[in-house]
Order: C-alpha cells, then structure tokens, then sequence
C-alpha cells in the first residue's frame, strides 16, 4: 500500500471524514507548511480536523506544519448535471456539439450517482468508446465523494426541417468573372531563393 493510501485510509477513519476526498496539497517555503485540500460529504466536528492534521503532520518531513483546508460538498441532481455538461463542453466540443444539459439525467444514490446521456443514434460512436463518460466519472470523482457511473440512451431526436436542408434555385445569371493579367517587371533573383 502506497503512503497516500495509507494517508487516506487514517483520515477515512474519522466518522466525518469517511468519504472524504484528497483534492491537493500546497506547500509553502515561507512557512514550511503544507495545506491539506480535503472535500467530504458528511458533516465534521473541529476535534475530526484537528486530528485530521496530526495524521497529516506524521506524513510531512519533520519542521513542516500541516494545516487542513476541509470543504463539505454534497451535490443535487442539477449541480451535477451542469459539471457534467461543462464538463464534456470543455474537454469534448465535437461530443457536446449537438447535447443540451437537458439531455442528461441523474439518478442520485446513497453515495454518488448515476448519469444517463440522451443520445440520437448517429451521435451514439462518440460516446460507446468510453473515454467520454469514464473521464466524465473520473473528474466527478475528484470534485464530489462518491462514485460516479455514466451510460448513454439511444433517443429519437426532433429532426431539422428538411425543408431547410433543401437546395435553393439559382435564380440569377452567371456572370463570367475577367481574368486581369499583370506582367512581372524587375525581376531581381534574390541569393538562397
């Protein structure tokens, strides 16, 4: 087991910190500190932080001070679905080119969620390779405790007017466009070119 497991296993052991999630560490020369950015989903007392920086400080070479910057994060379902949708904006705008934040549900569980994208059928090979909604699941990870789960649903969308999509008559005359014809004049070859 890695020290970062074995970090993150002691504070998980405090009842307020029990899904709690590493979100960074910053270090400072000025003060030899590191501040411990922590998101958890359940409420936390001060004696639940204060210890939480003591297992941290037993992780730090010896002089540096640990100090704990813990933030309670609980999303609901429209929280959720604006990451989601900014996020796949963000890092996949051929995928989201034709998806609304309205074509996404989520079904919240007792840790995590569940998130389904509407999808037409011809838009269905962005999303079945995985990378979307595994990166998706990823990134939901490291900005909410729980476990985060993505699958797609093949839907029937409104289709464009085809009519929009017909081509419209020619309705006015070609014109032939002059072809102008300038001579070079003091041509100087210019070494190396």
């Amino acid at each position: 087991m890695s020290r970062t497991d074995e970090f993150i296993r002691e504070l998980r052991a405090l009842s307020g910190l029990k899904n709690a999630i590493l979100r960074g560490i910053t270090l400072s020369k000025k003060d030899n500190s590191a501040t411990f950015s922590l998101v958890t989903d359940k409420a936390y007392t001060r004696e639940e932080e204060e210890n939480a920086r003591k297992v941290a400080e037993r992780y730090l070479p010896t002089g540096f001070i640990a100090r704990m910057d813990i933030v309670k994060r609980v999303p609901d379902k429209e929280m959720l679905k604006k990451k989601i949708f900014d996020y796949i904006e963000a890092k996949f705008p051929a995928a989201c080119a034709f998806l609304e934040e309205e074509h996404i549900e989520v079904e919240m569980l007792t840790s995590g969620a569940n998130f389904v994208v509407k999808i037409a059928s011809g838009e269905q090979a962005l999303f079945t390779s995985g990378k979307i909604l595994d990166d998706t699941s990823r990134y939901l990870s490291t900005v909410f405790c729980g476990t985060f789960y993505g699958t797609v649903s093949i839907v029937e969308k409104e289709e464009t007017d085809s009519s929009l999509l017909d081509e419209v008559p020619q309705t006015e005359e070609e014109i032939p466009l002059d072809i102008r014809r300038f001579e070079i004049c003091n041509y100087a070859k210019i070494d190396g070119f």
